[in-house]
């Protein structure tokens, strides 16, 4: 007998009414209780809406993202939500418009060019620790945003000072993001036509936005130069079978991807890992002494950036790929109509692959990990064709602001009991903040 026809649901009861309500209460106790009750594939039904399938077992998801990755497509419930925000952005284009953009946004990322941005963080960085004043707190997820925001707003745009518009422009993103997940998630989406609180406020936001981003973009055209920044690169782009250069819309909805992916992931990334430096001094006050005796590479520095992104992957969810044709998964067969679900946050916590998942131990990175762990078991920016393509850009830009920060300050939690709770959303945060102190080191 075929045997995904053996997997039912166990928890969602009448239509599996109930999975809703426990997504939204518990998330990752509620993924990881059928993670570690079913096995590599976990079946629930999302309400009367989908059968979803959560894939766990590390080969089936390089069966699933490499091997037939053709046969699925992003799950029409996302891109409709991204759609009413940026309908043209990378994340959620497919086939041949997907690699036609992947194709023109790759050089902004190439490593040289990455490279090139190296003065540009260190010169946000060191403005931020410069106005930090010793023995003050910090909603550090804030200063993270900010500063983040003002590196990529240089890379994509070559503005160097964004941070005059961060506060507006950071909770317009937070509320479309907001938006996005509650479109998602829901049982129904409402019109966007009706006069509620909510729309009123989403359509406040995408206008700040857009009006913005358009401001730039029109800007730059009548400027008519090559700064050699990403939006000059599409500026420049033409179709290379119609000759057809790219809208403004296009040119919008393409840097609001990149202006949030770019600045939101790496600002959680640093705040998530300061958080548990604070926690575990003694790490800290290793990994100072170490970033100011070395003058190359910082083993600890990697060790406790990998370990902060495993226990706190900022893009915990955002893998849900509808099956357009039976695939075949292990032993089981995965139907048409069904979505394939992937957390990296699942994949980062299952006890089969990390033990005492919940403790942070920047050892496990040590020396060759990659053969101690099998592949898709550490997948925080993704796998396959559609891994992240600024994966190597967060990386270099982690690594400057830490290690410019903790060289000149020792972070404390404000509060030696304080609870951090984590924020499932569209990207994980902490919740309902996160103050560290910053103590300046003499």
């Amino acid at each position: 007998m075929n045997q995904q026809r053996q997997l039912t649901d166990v928890t969602g009861g009448f239509l599996g009414l109930a999975n809703l309500a426990k997504l939204r209460a518990n998330p990752f106790g509620f993924l990881m209780g059928l993670a570690e009750s079913q096995g590599g594939i976990a079946y629930f039904k999302f309400g009367p809406i989908a059968d979803i399938y959560l894939v766990t077992e590390p080969e089936y998801i390089r069966e699933v993202l490499v091997k037939q990755w053709t046969k699925t497509i992003k799950w029409e419930r996302l891109t409709q939500a991204s759609d009413r925000v940026a309908k043209f952005n990378i994340v959620f284009l497919e086939g041949a418009v997907w690699r036609s953009q992947r194709k023109l946004l790759t050089p902004a990322f190439h490593t040289e060019r990455v490279q090139d941005y190296l003065n540009l963080m260190k010169t946000h960085t060191l403005k931020l620790t410069q106005r930090w004043k010793s023995d003050q707190v910090y909603d550090i997820k804030h200063e993270m945003t900010g500063l983040t925001m003002g590196i990529i707003g240089e890379i994509l745009f070559g503005i160097q000072d964004i941070e005059r518009e961060a506060a507006p422009l950071s909770q317009a993103i937070d509320t479309l993001l907001s938006q996005f997940v509650i479109d998602a998630w829901s049982l129904v989406v409402m019109p966007k036509w009706l006069p509620s609180e909510r729309n009123k406020r989403e359509r406040h936001a995408k206008e700040t936005l857009v009006s913005y981003l358009q401001d730039v973009i029109q800007s730059r055209r009548k400027e008519d130069a090559d700064r050699g920044d990403v939006l000059s690169a599409l500026l420049l782009a033409s179709d290379a079978e119609t000759g057809e250069s790219l809208t403004d819309e296009q040119i919008g909805d393409e840097l609001y991807s990149l202006f949030v992916a770019g600045h939101e992931t790496t600002a959680l990334w640093l705040s998530w890992g300061l958080y548990l430096l604070a926690k575990h001094p003694a790490t800290q006050d290793q990994l100072h002494d170490e970033i100011i005796s070395s003058s190359g590479e910082i083993p600890l520095l990697d060790h406790v950036l990998k370990e902060a992104l495993r226990m706190y992957p900022p893009a915990w969810s955002l893998f849900m790929r509808r099956v357009v044709e039976d695939i075949q998964v292990g032993t089981h067969t995965i139907p048409k109509g069904g979505v394939i679900y992937i957390s990296p946050y699942i994949q980062h916590h299952l006890p089969k692959f990390w033990e005492n998942p919940d403790e942070f131990a920047p050892s496990r990175f040590e020396g060759d990990w990659k053969a101690k762990y099998p592949a898709y078991t550490y997948m925080p920016f993704g796998g396959g064709p559609r891994v992240c393509i600024g994966s190597y850009l967060a990386e270099i830009e982690a690594k400057v602001i830490l290690q410019i920060i903790l060289r000149h300050y020792q972070v404390l939690l404000d509060d030696p009991n304080q609870s951090v709770l984590m924020d499932g959303g569209f990207t994980l945060r902490p919740y309902p903040g996160l103050n560290l102190r910053v103590r300046e080191r003499i």
